[in-house]
Formats: structure tokens, sequence, C-alpha cells
């Protein structure tokens, strides 16, 4: 007898979305050093990231936005889960 398929719902880690956070304000900050002529991979990092820290909090839509890509990341590994453990039930009868 085939067993039911169950959904379960998998929260997103605070961590990932602050970190995604972080990330996408650290590339902003280069980004926007390289436009004025700087190169950030000559700059101390404890810098980018003191400049980064302040990015986000005057751009606190960056969090939004890292919770949509938090939430994609983790619906794309729950599909590749499900679609692995569909083949093993499969492939075992």
């Amino acid at each position: 007898m085939a067993k039911a398929s169950t959904t379960l719902h998998h929260p997103i880690p605070a961590s990932m979305i602050v970190t995604l956070a972080r990330q996408k304000a650290l590339n902003a900050v280069k980004l926007d050093l390289r436009h004025k002529g700087f190169k950030p991979w000559y700059m101390e990092q404890k810098d980018l990231v003191a400049a980064a820290k302040v990015y986000l909090n005057e751009h606190p839509e960056l969090w939004a936005e890292a919770k949509v890509l938090a939430l994609k990341i983790c619906s794309e590994k729950s599909h590749k889960s499900n679609s692995k453990q569909k083949a093993r039930e499969q492939s075992h009868g």
C-alpha cells in the first residue's frame, strides 16, 4: 500500500535571513566603492563590514529581499528533498 505523502512546513532559519541581508548590503557597499573609483579588495574587511552595517540600517528593504530569497532557497531544498524521498519510496515498492 502506498504511503500518503505528507507536507511539512519548514520555517526559515533567522540566521539565513540575517546572512543574506548582510551579504546584500556588503555587495552593495563594494559596488558603490568601485563606482567611486576605490578598490574594495584592498580595504580592511572590518571597514567594509562597518559600512555594510550602516548601509543595512539605511536600507531596511534588504530584510524583505533577504526573506524572499531565503523562502526561495528553502522551497528549492524542500522540493529536491521531496523528489528524492518519492524516488526512494517508488524504488522500494
